[in-house]
Order: C-alpha cells, then structure tokens, then sequence
C-alpha cells in the first residue's frame, strides 16, 4: 500500500513539473470589446471644437489604428502633439479607402492604454480614428452617410490585423522617440 502511494506521489510531482514547464504559444485577439462615440476636445486660438471619435475599446495595444493605418498605406503625413501628451495623433492626408468612391479622407489617428485610458473613463486600452473629408467635414457626424461605413472598415482592418508585422513600431519610435527605441531594443536583444 505505501509503495502505491509514493507512486502515485511521484506521478503528481512529474505531472505537475512538466505542466509548469510546458509553453503555450501566446496568441493575441484582433479584436475589441466594445466601440465608443465619443468627442474629442481640441482648442485653437481659444475656440473649443468638438470632434466625433470613434474608440475601439479593449484592443492589445492603444497605437493599434496607428499601426493598421501605417500597414495599409504607409507612413503618416504629419504628427500632432496635444499639450501634456507623449503620444502624438497620426494623420494621413488624402487617403482613398474605398476604391469605387473617389473621395479622399483625412484620418487621424490615437489611443491610451493603463493610466491614461483610466483618466478618460475606460478601465481598458483603446484606439480611435476621427475622419474628415477634403471640406474638413467631419464624418463620423450623425448625419455622414460614410459613418457606418467607415466603422465597419476600421472595424475589418483590426480583425485582420497581422500583428507578427513590426516594421510600424521602428519607423513610430524613430520619429517620435528615437532614444526609447534604443531602449525598447535594448531589452529585445
């Protein structure tokens, strides 16, 4: 009877150290939990404007419609920096996203994750696009036909987001931030 113990004993110890030590390959979701209408604020020259934004809740990373822009039609025309923020807004100037409509869009991207999601409300990270067109008619509007439309698009592009695709993070980094890329590199090797 004690030799069936210690047996038994040491079946648990072997299964338990190889369940410790078996890896599972990390997979990350391309998708979001939610989506927010929300407004974002921008003052110029003491005017207060009001911008629909359209945030992707719950998504792995805040630059992620940074990132997905950047795979689709390259690097960004201008960067914008809010007062107080270390991320900037993306944009790219006259960006066609759908080829039987001529119209060009203007779309500005960004995102927040941990403490800054928190600031604005989220208990998650998100990422978000506001969209304008060549008038600067802003449509993400209740009243833009392309509303839906351009949900559903940004929407496809995070679901079929290849992550594995890096090359956005260096030429991100290098832009904004040159030393904290040397830094993110540091670790990586």
């Amino acid at each position: 009877m004690k030799n069936i113990g210690w047996i038994f004993l040491f079946f648990l110890i072997i299964t338990s150290s190889k369940a410790q030590t078996k890896k599972h390959p990390t997979t990350v979701t391309n998708d979001y939990k939610s989506i927010l209408e929300d407004k974002f604020v921008s003052i110029i020259n003491k005017d207060t404007f009001f911008i629909n934004e359209i945030k992707y809740v719950g998504v792995h990373t805040g630059m992620l419609t940074k990132k997905i822009m950047y795979d689709k039609f390259g690097k960004w025309s201008r960067e914008i920096y809010p007062k107080q923020k270390r991320h900037p807004l993306l944009v790219w100037d006259e960006i066609e996203l759908f080829p039987k409509h001529p119209i060009k869009f203007t779309i500005i991207t960004q995102g927040a994750e941990g403490l800054e999601g928190a600031r604005k409300g989220l208990d998650k990270t998100y990422a978000s696009i506001m969209i304008f067109d060549k008038k600067n008619q802003d449509l993400l509007s209740e009243n833009s036909e392309y509303k839906a439309k351009l949900i559903d698009y940004f929407s496809d592009l995070i679901k079929s987001n290849d992550y594995t695709k890096k090359e956005f993070y260096k030429i991100y980094w290098n832009t904004v931030d040159p030393n904290a890329w040397k830094r993110i590199n540091k670790y990586k090797n």
